[in-house]
């Protein structure tokens, strides 16, 4: 008997189900976004993003909400300076967090005196604001009203990123543009508003594993820092994550208008260092013959429930560039101490389950192959996005594979997903058959044609993180079956089953 399901083969660009899927269209246009979940109150469920708003010419933030990251909504402007205020120009990066029952945005500002650009804070009891700039004393008695900047640190600073370790606060930023490079620092905070000074260290500087491996001139090993041409360089955007007692600074490199802006990290055993930059350390970036993705940085990490998610935007131009930036969401996992971002993708991925009430259940079944292999790479949320990823992938040599996924309990299953390889030379344009409980079957699924870049027909390639997907309705699942026969070796980079 034969599933009533739709195929990712039949989606067009403007149609899915945006109850399971999202995909990163490029509509929402901002940059450097911070995004965060409610938890509580009234706006539990949504997600809360805030961004550089070109829209009103960077002279404030507008914020917006989801529940489904394909729509977002706009929650009209949440943070305004007044008009005399310490800076009404180039108020950039916004980066909120929650605290004690208050949402803090950090953010960047031009001091409308001095005329360059420094960093300072607003304050707003709800999610969409209104954001107000601090009013109030700081651990070392100074005052702030609307007219301050509250961080000074003698040199011109932007892309404030706050962090709690615990009950300890730090505040991570980047030196701007100074004697032409950008540069990253880390300090410890007294309070909220208050850095304390003494601890204000350099944490990582363009090309450079770290600072220790630094020289008087020339340039370092990290050759993908330094892609563009030009003296200058930048390591900025930071953003702080800790895993496993390791701290992992995150950061953005090369001009933000070039398609070779891209995020990559430090690693480090303490909130301030020594960081080091591992090798293979650019986490999210675009190959330079890609069509689907330009200019991949100035981030955010954020949870939607136990799942880890970054954000960050992407030229609207996608080919070329230098253009509008607008706002994508990938998965972010660890392997072992390394991370890694399924992404960019330009394709349909599942929503968390927190949101569609769906979760990746395949490693609660039993998976097994008649090609035998190393099925773990099949059920470790790693998808390969570079050709020097392809080892993360379930090689079949002989072109034929029958995966199955036995449950020893039932589980309510509402799709399958079985992601290409990344390479052209490994991937597979068809599925035989998928079968669920020996009797319901799809069959001759093939692969969606817009994860396939043919602009050169001689020399195609894939657009990463495709996968085939067959949507049914709900199915009570104690066994799964997947057929490949494929006419030369391949490989799948993951199975993904939404159940519950």
């Amino acid at each position: 008997m034969e599933i009533k399901y739709r195929s990712t083969y039949t989606f067009s660009k403007d149609t899915y189900n945006q109850n399971l899927f999202y995909r990163n269209d490029l509509k929402t246009i901002g940059a450097d976004p911070s995004v965060i979940e409610i938890t509580e109150g009234e706006e539990k469920g949504y997600f809360y993003m805030y961004c550089t708003t070109d829209a009103l010419g960077a002279t404030g933030v507008f914020s917006w909400r989801t529940k489904n990251f394909n729509d977002w909504e706009l929650m009209g402007p949440a943070f305004i300076p007044e008009r005399d205020s310490w800076a009404i120009r180039d108020i950039w990066a916004p980066e909120v967090i929650y605290h004690n029952g208050k949402y803090y945005m950090y953010y960047t500002g031009k001091n409308e005196k001095t005329n360059r650009r420094g960093m300072s804070l607003a304050v707003a009891e709800s999610p969409s604001g209104p954001f107000k700039e601090f009013v109030g004393r700081g651990a070392d008695g100074k005052q702030y009203d609307h007219t301050s900047q509250v961080f000074n640190f003698g040199f011109p600073a932007i892309d404030a990123s706050p962090f709690f370790d615990g009950d300890d606060f730090y505040l991570y930023f980047s030196k701007d543009q100074v004697d032409g490079v950008s540069s990253i620092y880390g300090v410890k905070m007294l309070d909220m508003v208050t850095p304390d000074m003494s601890t204000l260290k350099l944490l990582a500087y363009p090309t450079f594993p770290s600072i220790a491996s630094m020289a008087d001139s020339g340039l370092g090993s990290i050759a993908w820092e330094h892609k563009t041409t030009g003296a200058n360089m930048w390591n900025e955007g930071a953003f702080m994550y800790k895993h496993n007692g390791k701290y992992y600074l995150t950061y953005s490199a090369n001009p933000f208008w070039a398609r070779e802006y891209a995020v990559g990290y430090a690693v480090a055993d303490s909130p301030l260092g020594d960081f080091v930059k591992p090798e293979k350390n650019r986490i999210l970036g675009v190959d330079v013959t890609w069509d689907h993705m330009s200019g991949t940085g100035h981030h955010s990490f954020f949870t939607a429930g136990d799942e880890l998610f970054i954000a960050y935007h992407a030229h609207t131009d996608r080919v070329y560039g230098d253009s509008q930036r607008a706002v994508a969401v990938d998965r972010v996992f660890f392997i072992g101490d390394k991370l890694h971002v399924n992404g960019p993708t330009y394709s349909l991925q599942p929503l968390p389950e927190v949101t569609s009430g769906y979760r990746n259940v395949v490693k609660e079944g039993i998976l097994s192959s008649n090609a035998g292999g190393d099925l773990e790479k099949l059920t470790d949320n790693i998808i390969a996005m570079h050709l020097d990823e392809a080892d993360y992938e379930y090689h079949v040599e002989k072109g034929k594979v029958k995966l199955t996924i036995k449950f020893n309990e039932e589980v309510t299953t509402r799709a399958i997903m079985v992601y290409n390889s990344v390479d052209i030379e490994t991937s597979f344009m068809k599925i035989k058959q998928i079968t669920i409980n020996n009797k319901l079957s799809a069959k001759n699924i093939g692969y969606n044609p817009l994860y396939i870049n043919d602009y050169d027909p001689e020399y195609p390639e894939m657009r990463p993180g495709g996968a085939f997907i067959i949507e049914y309705d709900e199915i009570a699942t104690k066994e799964i079956t997947i057929e490949i026969d494929n006419d030369k070796a391949f490989s799948i980079s993951e199975i993904v089953v939404l159940g519950r």
